[in-house]
């Protein structure tokens, strides 16, 4: 007895059927990625202006509050630098993994267009097919329909931008506008996040060619090599097997070198405070900054910038305070009676810049304040 399953022959009508079905699939895969596309700029364009809108103020008081659009509450600061980078981390993460998911979808369905359209004239017909993602799009301009059109060109570069260059660099601003508090903590704890960010672009972001794989070290190679590309031979060649242009390669470098610069700087600041090694290279360093603030406004050494700061009196202080007690006493005598206004004690403030601050009855005790620029400072009420 021939117990042979019967030959299965792909006909027309079974390979335009599977088309349908795949597109089907792939339409339903599209528009649940773009969505989770869209929500996901949305709260890193928001989680990066309310990074950018805190300043050193904020830093120093830390009693200042982020409000979180929409949603109407009103986080403390360090609620904020703590959550905001690891919600970040985790929604780039299910992004990176739905849009792998998704990308084998949209080869299964390329496939079966091959079949039912074995001609390459009608690859350039595959766009007006599908769902409108931009990943999508570009995914086919790498890998079948080749457009010379200049906005097809850009795709997949625009769309690694939104996709890896964008997420990790907000991290990085993270890290570097935090550095400034020199806290082990905060400090540590963005470091973590932006290298395991980095290792889900490796093991997530699906690329454009069907058999492309990200190289681990492509981050690092940026780094360090990207300026080799100026070099006629000796760069190109070096940096010729990793799947990146010079535009990426310029732009991770560029993300790369701040995060490193911050690093060793806030490594040489918090070596100076505790173990009181010789700062030439911090001193250095503000130096420089003096010409780049001028110039582009950037802060070069991990620092609180209070020059001028003044600490206000809660509303209705003195009114509070006669009722409180002896009616009798000016406002300068209460004032003067104030204990620990803003306590500052323990803090590690090094190489801060407090010139023309008025701090008055703030609690320096044992704080860090070694390079600590204390110019016309007014440290309490004279």
């Amino acid at each position: 007895m021939n117990t042979d399953k019967p030959f299965k022959r792909h006909t027309p009508e079974a390979l335009t059927k599977a088309l349908e079905e795949a597109k089907k699939i792939l339409e339903s895969s599209a528009q649940t990625n773009r969505n989770l596309f869209i929500a996901f700029n949305f709260v890193l364009i928001t989680a990066l202006v309310l990074c950018l809108s805190v300043t050193d103020e904020d830093l120093l008081l830390g009693s200042s509050t982020v409000k979180l659009p929409l949603l109407s509450i009103e986080l403390p600061i360090w609620a904020f630098a703590s959550i905001a980078p690891m919600v970040l981390v985790a929604l780039h993460f299910d992004l990176l993994h739905n849009l792998t998911e998704h990308r084998d979808k949209l080869m299964v369905w390329s496939q079966c267009w091959l079949k039912v359209h074995p001609s390459p004239s009608r690859n350039a017909d595959m766009p007006r097919q599908m769902y409108p993602f931009l990943f999508d799009f570009a995914w086919l301009h790498a890998n079948h329909t080749g457009s010379t059109v200049m906005r097809s060109r850009l795709l997949p570069g625009l769309c690694w931008l939104l996709y890896c260059w964008a997420a990790y660099t907000v991290l990085a601003i993270f890290f570097i506008r935090f550095a400034d508090l020199q806290h082990y903590g905060y400090t540590g704890w963005h470091l973590l996040l932006l290298i395991f960010d980095g290792l889900v672009l490796h093991w997530y972001w699906p690329g454009f060619k069907q058999d492309s794989k990200p190289v681990v070290w492509n981050p690092l190679v940026a780094m360090i090599f990207a300026p080799t590309w100026l070099t006629p031979h000796f760069g190109r060649k070096v940096l010729a097997g990793f799947s990146l242009s010079r535009a990426q390669l310029l732009l991770l470098w560029l993300s790369n070198m701040a995060v490193l610069w911050t690093l060793v700087l806030f490594t040489l600041v918090q070596t100076h405070i505790d173990f009181g090694s010789s700062p030439a290279f911090v001193n250095q360093a503000l130096v420089w900054e003096e010409t780049s603030r001028s110039l582009v406004g950037l802060n070069l050494v991990p620092r609180l910038s209070l020059a001028g700061f003044r600490l206000t009196l809660p509303d209705k202080f003195f009114e509070v305070a006669k009722l409180q007690g002896s009616t009798e006493q000016s406002d300068r005598q209460l004032w003067q009676e104030t204990h620990n206004a803003l306590d500052l004690s323990w803090r590690r403030m090094a190489f801060a810049d407090f010139s023309f601050a008025l701090l008055p009855h703030s609690n320096l005790s044992n704080a860090k304040l070694q390079g600590a620029n204390l110019i016309a400072a007014h440290l309490q009420w004279r």
